[in-house]
Order: structure tokens, then C-alpha cells, then sequence
């Protein structure tokens, strides 16, 4: 499956990149077949090297056989929520998903803390078995 990706206003086939790499002023340089370049400003960078890495991109959505939950904190306090599908992205990442009216949406949230099964809720506190008996 090949993706493009928009740089500075053109879409490239990732197949057709041959490296890309971010210098230490923030600038992303991508490396193009026939040795052309293009440089992305600090700005665009980080975005840029996400669809270029594909972090996004879902190849295959993966119902859990057992809900996972995703751990999000709110100031002290946790809270959770069950996942029952993860995503394999096509930078090899797992990511949790949720299924909100047949679209899947990737979790984002900055104040998830990540994913983890039922038994190992109790290291956050509030949450797990020790939170029923309270």
C-alpha cells in the first residue's frame, strides 16, 4: 500500500523518498529520487515527518479479544476507558483506537498515559481492583 504525503504543497509517492532527516534548527530535509531536495520549515516539521514515518496511518485494525484500557489523567486524579480495537500503523506502532459511528478514530489525547490491561489498572490509583473495594 503506498501513501502520499503533502510536502510544501506537493503530494509524494513515500516510496519514491529516499531519507529524510531533521537538522538541529527544526528544518526537515527530504531526500527525492535524482537527487532532489526539499526543506521543510521548523514549523511544518513535525507534522511533515509523522506522515512521513506514517504514525497515522492505519494498515489494519485489530479487534481485542479482551478489552485493553487507555489510562488518562485529569489533574490527580485517573480515569480509564475500555479500547476493544488497536490499530498497527505503517510505522509499526500498536495504537488504541475507538469506533465512534463506523469511523475509527486513533487515541491522541496528550493526557492518555497509555494502554494497559485489566490487572495492571491497580498501579494507578483510583483504578483497578483496589478502586472497587473502596
Amino acid at each position: 500500500m503506498r501513501r502520499f504525503v503533502d510536502i510544501k504543497g506537493r503530494y509524494i509517492n513515500t516510496a519514491s523518498v529516499r531519507s529524510f532527516w531533521q537538522t538541529k534548527d527544526g528544518v526537515l530535509h527530504v531526500e527525492l529520487p535524482e537527487d532532489e531536495r526539499e526543506s521543510v520549515p521548523g514549523v511544518q516539521a513535525g507534522y511533515t515527518m509523522k506522515q512521513l514515518m506514517g504514525e497515522d496511518h492505519i494498515v489494519q485494525v485489530i479487534p481485542a479479544v479482551a478489552p485493553v484500557y487507555a489510562v488518562y489523567k485529569d489533574g490527580e486524579k485517573y480515569f480509564s476507558e475500555p479500547v476493544h480495537y488497536l490499530a498497527l500503523c505503517a510505522d509499526g506502532s500498536i495504537r488504541g483506537v475507538e469506533c465512534c459511528d463506523g469511523w475509527f478514530d486513533v487515541i491522541t489525547e496528550s493526557n492518555c498515559e497509555g494502554l494497559y490491561p485489566e490487572n495492571q489498572l491497580n498501579q494507578f490509583r483510583g483504578l483497578g481492583k483496589e478502586a472497587d473495594s473502596l
